[in-house]
């Protein structure tokens, strides 16, 4: 691992953390949007809040926002043990 290859890889990371904020703008959890949505119809509630039903109908974009986190910490955690000098 070079020091342009830790560069181009630190800057890959900030795209995907600029993409996670962008999908996760609401906050639901802080929010209670559970608990403010659940009068609302499902697919209404959805703009707001994936449930479990939600993550399984949609498996392959539940694993590729988890992959992506899993990227971050490998790359930020590589960052940290071998930082450059």
């Amino acid at each position: 691992m070079n020091r342009q290859w830790m560069i181009m890889a630190i800057r890959a990371a900030g795209f995907v953390h600029l993409g996670i904020i962008a999908a996760n703008v609401p906050l639901p959890g802080n929010l209670r949007v559970r608990e403010r949505l659940a009068g609302v119809p499902r697919f209404v509630r959805q703009i707001f809040y994936y449930d479990r039903g939600m993550r399984r109908e949609n498996r392959a974009l539940d694993l590729l926002y988890v992959g992506s986190l899993a990227v971050l910490v490998v790359i930020f955690g590589m960052a940290a043990v071998r930082p450059l000098t």
